[in-house]
């Protein structure tokens, strides 16, 4: 029998557990955990892959990363069935490859191939191979352990986002392409506002991210970002961002009232 996960999150079934495939039986048991301990629960579909993480490590990998902890959304109960509809199970698992990658990356944790394509995805290694590189012709990298780190000018995909609206891509035309809903890609832009009006006044690294309560690897590539935007021949670009969030009433959903301006 297969567990259906709609009905799985906030029950204690523990009884249930041996009857549902790895991932399914692993949300369920973290699901458990966190109900024993008593802690804040996480969002519906957190899956704790701590341990999957510490098996799949290969010799020679980094040991810091052995007791860390590693939270990933295996499920968005809204999102995905969103995404599922507009994209389809191609543009889900597109989109869960990102996020899965990019939540254990914010934790300064790599994951390898295999783990995400067989255990989170249910896709076998080419298949996984062909979307990262479907992702790095669109200037997206996506972090794994054993790959090169020489991105070539490719950012995470938070970031990306930001670059492709710097350069004049629409909204719709980012989220079509990387499999994201539009607020969602108006809060990355939002978020990077944010950044580069903090930067500007001129915080120090740690304030900021006292300030902005963001994850350290992505202000990392925000700075890293500002940097290459923050020149005599570009700066004009980072101020139009700045100025259309500011006139957004929203600014989680930031309208490209000014994208025209953009591409010049």
């Amino acid at each position: 029998m297969r567990w259906d996960l709609y009905h799985s999150y906030g029950i204690d079934l523990p009884n249930a557990i041996r009857s549902v495939p790895n991932c399914e039986k692993e949300l369920l048991s973290s699901k458990c955990r966190l109900m024993n301990k008593l802690v804040k629960p996480f969002p519906p579909g957190t899956l704790d892959i701590s341990k999957w993480v510490k098996l799949n490590k290969r010799e020679g990998d980094d040991k810091s990363q052995e007791n860390q902890p590693c939270w990933i959304t295996f499920f968005d109960p809204e999102t995905d069935r969103w995404v599922r509809k507009t994209y389809g199970m191609t543009g889900l698992r597109r989109h869960k490859l990102l996020r899965i990658t990019g939540e254990a990356h914010e934790q300064l944790i790599s994951l390898n191939q295999e783990l995400v394509s067989f255990d989170l995805l249910g896709c076998g290694i080419r298949t996984l191979q062909r979307d990262i590189t479907l992702f790095a012709s669109l200037g997206v990298w996506v972090p794994f352990q054993h790959v090169s780190r020489n991105r070539a000018e490719r950012y995470t995909y938070k970031v990306a986002v930001v670059k492709h609206y710097l350069e004049g891509t629409t909204k719709a035309q980012i989220a079509s392409s990387l499999y994201h809903d539009p607020d969602r890609i108006g809060k990355f832009i939002a978020d990077f506002s944010r950044f580069v009006q903090l930067a500007q006044s001129g915080l120090s690294s740690y304030q900021i991210e006292a300030v902005l309560q963001l994850p350290e690897a992505l202000l990392e590539e925000y700075g890293t970002l500002f940097r290459v935007y923050n020149t005599p021949q570009l700066f004009k670009k980072l101020d139009l961002l700045c100025k259309d969030c500011q006139m957004t009433p929203n600014p989680e959903s930031c309208e490209v009232s000014s994208h025209r301006q953009l591409r010049g």
